[in-house]
Formats: C-alpha cells, structure tokens, sequence
C-alpha cells in the first residue's frame, strides 16, 4: 500500500512491507526472520519513488511484529534489489551485506527495541530525532522503484509460527 502526498516542493509518501516469521524455533541474536526455513522473501517496499531510478530519503520507519511482550532490537538492511549473495533462510545465521550484493546495498535501519504495553502487537519507530540511522538515503535501481528489506535480530526474541510483521516507511523525495 502506498500513500502518497504531494507538497508544493517535494513529494512525500508512506510505503508499506509485510512478511511473516516461520517462527519455527525461538531466534538467537543475529537471526534472520523471514516466511522460510527453505528459501525465505525479503519484504519488498515496492513504489517508493515516483519514477523509475530516482533517489529519495526514509525519514520515519515503523516495525511491527504481531505478538505481545517483545523487546528485541531489530535491524533492516535495504537493497535497491534482491539480494542475491547470501542465504535467505528464517531462524538463519546473518551474513548481509555481502560483497556480491554491495553494489544494491542502501544502509540500514535499526529500531531500538520492540514495546507493548503488555497487550497487542509490539512495535518500534525510528525517527530523525530517535537513534536509527534516519534519514537515510537511497537510490532505486535503474529502471526500478522498490526497496527490499532483510530483518535482522540484535537480540533473542521468540516468535510465534507465521507471525505477522509489517514495515511502514515514510520517504521523501
């Protein structure tokens, strides 16, 4: 889902990126959460730019994952494309970036650690004003306009099996 705002002097929008945990076992810092212990999706941030190969900046960015009581930090790494260089497995030792996917490396996010307040879905925002690495800036990739996303754990977290996980971010151009 997109939203799209458009003021006299740039172009702003809110992009949204959903996946889901295996959650097959609990996680260990340094996991990768994606839909497969096989071969997992990175969760796609599609039409973040209004055209095709543009740059842009991420100045809010929102995670919520669909269970109560988590705290861990997590970290986004964003490609301008899939990355193609290193496993993409849930529950999944970390190895991105790698050097075979550098050239579509963006950067990365980091929320501080998820929150609830004892009920609902935890969640973390980042802001220019919080610690996170925001805003930061990107460029699609020629003839494209979507970011993809590989999250990291920081800490152990356990998730439940094909729990819900949802990115929002807020990009300005």
């Amino acid at each position: 889902m997109v939203d799209y705002r458009l003021l006299p002097d740039r172009f702003i929008c809110t992009v949204t990126g959903s996946s889901s945990a295996a959650g097959l076992a609990a996680y260990t810092a340094n996991d990768m959460i994606l839909n497969s212990t096989a071969t997992g999706t990175t969760i796609a941030l599609a039409d973040v730019t209004k055209d095709k190969g543009q740059f842009g900046y991420i100045t809010k960015a929102t995670v919520t994952m669909g269970g109560s009581l988590m705290s861990a930090r997590l970290t986004g790494f964003l490609y301008n494309a899939l990355p193609t260089g290193g496993t993409l497995m849930d529950n999944a030792a970390n190895l991105h970036p790698v050097t075979a996917d550098i050239g579509k490396f963006q950067g990365q996010i980091d929320w501080v650690g998820l929150s609830n307040q004892g009920s609902g879905d935890s969640h973390a925002i980042v802001t220019p004003s919080t610690s996170g690495n925001l805003p930061l800036a990107f460029k699609c990739a020629d003839g494209a306009n979507d970011l993809y996303m590989v999250l990291v754990t920081n800490d152990s977290v356990t998730a439940g099996t094909n729990m819900a996980i949802r990115v929002d971010v807020v990009i300005e151009q």
